[in-house]
């Protein structure tokens, strides 16, 4: 017999995906975003999506260039590409 928490499935709901750009120490530009914001209340979404940006922005800035990050609450960057940082920002859902 399998307990409930053996019986979750493991889903991660895409709420953002960031395409910036970063060179030296210069401000990181945001070159396309989209957001997927629907899993939130009507309220709460004016919040979040701030949010969602200055965290983009701060990983791609604490990143060095040519490297890949891992960072808290399922937030990945990858910044392989020239002076182009690819980010999404998820959260983990367990049914």
């Amino acid at each position: 017999s399998q307990t409930a928490k053996e019986n979750q499935i493991l889903t991660m709901k895409l709420l953002a995906i960031f395409v910036l750009h970063k060179e030296g120490d210069k401000k990181v530009k945001i070159l396309q975003e989209e957001f997927n914001l629907e899993s939130f209340g009507y309220f709460e979404r004016r919040g979040v999506q701030p949010l969602l940006v200055f965290s983009a922005r701060t990983v791609t800035e604490r990143t060095a260039l040519g490297t890949r990050q891992s960072v808290e609450a399922d937030q990945n960057v990858n910044g392989k590409r020239k002076n182009a940082v690819f980010l999404w920002l998820s959260k983990t859902i367990f049914f």
